[in-house]
């Protein structure tokens, strides 16, 4: 008994003699204590940090969800919300300000292919191939389905209760939301990929053949028709007084509506596959050899051209430009094309924005985790 009470009384006096010595150290040199430790190894965050030098701060980062087996297809702001869709075809609508899931719905079997979800007053419109499907913005409830006459290829242009749509056959088809009918068909001679895009009362559509048709958006009458050479991999665009397609006959287009005449030509030395845009009153392409340039959207004249720049441009920030690439955002002086800053966004899997001048920046991996940047 005598020795265990002195084993005891032995193990209590190293016990004591130890945190001594570790209180001595401590003092002498300093001890990361719990607190310390968690602060000093709290994660950077290199998506913050890189659109930080882009001028922009994080506001949220939120999930939307992605099934197993599938990844996010559309990313689109939706004013006080956002809409996101996997594969899958699961629908959620995201809380634009706090990133906080209203809904979710699977709409259809993994299988079935969706364009761009569009946004109608308080109902979301979500189109399959085959059917439009209407759900209540503020509950997910679905308030119609119907079918369309023909299998749509693009997300639609929408002109009141119209949505018209680019379709499998060539034939660009005005749906009647709500009565589940074609109004109108206009017939090209080849099928249609690249979305319609709205050139004031008109609409501007491209065929794979290159059939080129200018059309009244409310009684889908001919305003204008024009054969390219061939057909597109991006959507033509507008700044509202001319239709700008880039080809794969290795041209660049001005078009205008008014007779469908090409107002200008660039001739390239390669078919055209990244997206152009006008932002800020300006018209952006990349064009082979020669990188993004910068041109006049009424003349076709360019600018600027930089060959160290890819990608197209999606909104002004300041002064300035952002350039995407995919994985790769410029911040750039839009007069001179001069590279202000680089940063890499590695895993970013959508990027999209609530607009083009300033706008909120929504980004997306894989996973379906968002993240939500302010311009700052």
């Amino acid at each position: 008994m005598r020795d265990q009470q002195n084993r005891s009384s032995l193990s209590r006096s190293l016990i004591l003699l130890t945190c001594a010595t570790i209180a001595t150290c401590c003092l002498a040199t300093g001890c990361e204590t719990t607190s310390s430790r968690t602060k000093s190894t709290v994660p950077q965050d290199p998506q913050a940090d890189a659109f930080g030098q882009l001028g922009y701060k994080l506001d949220w980062r939120g999930f939307g969800f992605v099934d197993k087996g599938q990844k996010p297809r559309f990313l689109e702001p939706m004013g006080d919300v956002l809409a996101f869709q996997e594969s899958g075809s699961t629908l959620s609508i995201l809380e634009a300000s706090n990133g906080g899931v209203r809904w979710a719905s699977q709409l259809a079997g993994p299988l079935t292919l969706f364009t761009t979800p569009t946004r109608e007053g308080r109902f979301v419109h979500a189109s399959s191939e085959t059917e439009l499907f209407t759900l209540a913005l503020d509950t997910g409830t679905l308030v119609g389905r119907e079918s369309f006459e023909r299998v749509i290829t693009t997300r639609p242009v929408q002109d009141g209760d119209l949505l018209i749509y680019g379709t499998s056959v060539g034939e660009v088809m005005a749906h009647v939301r709500g009565l589940g009918v074609k109004l109108w068909g206009f017939r090209t001679s080849g099928a249609i990929e690249g979305a319609p895009v709205r050139i004031g009362s008109a609409v501007g559509v491209v065929a794979q053949t290159g059939d080129t048709v200018i059309l009244d958006a409310s009684t889908g009458s001919l305003l204008g028709r024009v054969r390219l050479f061939g057909g597109v991999t991006t959507d033509p665009v507008s700044d509202g007084n001319l239709m700008f397609v880039a080809g794969s006959d290795q041209s660049l287009y001005g078009i205008d509506p008014d007779g469908a005449r090409i107002a200008w030509r660039i001739r390239t030395s390669r078919p055209l596959t990244v997206q152009p845009s006008v932002v800020g009153g300006m018209l952006y392409c990349e064009l082979p050899e020669r990188g993004l340039c910068s041109i006049e959207p009424s003349t076709g004249s360019v600018r600027w051209e930089n060959k160290n720049l890819r990608g197209t441009v999606i909104c002004t920030r300041g002064v300035n430009v952002i350039v995407w690439d995919g994985s790769t955002a410029w911040l750039v002086e839009p007069s001179t094309g001069d590279i202000l800053s680089r940063v890499e966004l590695p895993g970013v899997s959508i990027l999209s924005t609530d607009g083009s001048t300033d706008p909120v920046i929504y980004v997306t991996d894989a996973k379906g985790r968002i993240g939500k940047y302010l311009p700052r």
